[in-house]
């Protein structure tokens, strides 16, 4: 889809309002609508393909084939591309590239040869599929100088893993901008740390029970990059806390605005006992 490098409306709102009035207004708008059309593609996914398509048509004219923006998988399954100021539309619409919608059957000297026969000639050739998730870098976890593995932890609240004390990590939406969780679990990080310095507490565990909760994959998208990492990345749990919502209003909630004592937060200090509430 097509996305200006201008906010027309945020640059108005810019010269009639204070600026951080305006701001805070813009972001709202911004998320609103992300949100607003998230929710959209996952309840009327035929309408919203149709849409997108018809855009794309708007913007191609006669070179516009819909055999090349008719995925198998609808809106928002994977996530979706955004063009600046359509610089990608304008150039296949002047011809200056071109989209060729096929299944690769393997590399040859000359270029790519695809499974209807055809050949692309190519000098270079940059790989944009088969990418591999590596979750926290590589790193190795341990606990107790025990190995931990991260296939079968679980995800609290999207920002710390059960088991692991005193551990948190940077997990955004895929259906939104990435920072935008993000800047939400440095809140809550924050909140956590606070408590424990209020009440002398040196680590911080989140506890899953699987006695009340299911396990489930982490991420909802079918991109295949995802696909193949189900195996490997932590799992989310069938229900708050541990259900990952790719929601802001429910993380406003969960993660800014809920308390931080939560029963299945187990903090410990040396001189008191673990907080099994």
């Amino acid at each position: 889809m097509n996305l200006p490098s201008e906010d027309v409306l945020g640059n108005f709102l810019k010269k009639i309002l204070p600026i951080k009035l305006a701001h805070k207004i813009i972001r709202w708008k911004n998320i609103l609508f992300s949100m607003g059309f998230y929710q959209a593609a996952q309840k009327w996914p035929k309408t919203i393909r149709r849409y997108i398509q018809k855009k794309i048509q708007e913007e191609l004219g006669s070179v516009y084939q819909e055999k090349d923006f008719d995925p198998p998988y609808n809106p928002w399954d994977q996530r979706l591309c955004l063009v600046p100021d359509g610089d990608f539309f304008h150039a296949l619409a002047a011809g200056k590239a071109r989209i060729v919608t096929d299944t690769i059957e393997r590399f040859t000297s000359k270029g790519i040869l695809l499974q209807s026969g055809n050949e692309l000639s190519a000098d270079i050739i940059i790989t944009a599929t088969g990418l591999q998730i590596q979750m926290l870098g590589g790193m190795e976890v341990s606990r107790n100088e025990e190995p931990v593995e991260i296939k079968d932890i679980h995800c609290y609240k999207g920002v710390m893993f059960s088991e692991i004390p005193n551990f948190a990590l940077a997990l955004g939406y895929t259906n939104a901008s990435w920072t935008l969780k993000c800047d939400l679990n440095c809140k809550f990080v924050t909140r956590v740390l606070n408590y424990m310095k209020k009440h002398d507490y040196q680590t911080c565990t989140p506890r899953f029970d699987p006695q009340r909760f299911d396990s489930e994959p982490l991420l909802n998208l079918s991109s295949g990059y995802v696909q193949r990492a189900l195996d490997e990345l932590p799992k989310q749990g069938s229900a708050a806390p541990w259900k990952v919502y790719q929601n802001y209003f429910k993380d406003l909630l969960a993660l800014k605005w809920s308390g931080v004592d939560d029963k299945y937060l187990i903090f410990f200090s040396k001189h008191k006992s673990p907080n099994h509430k």
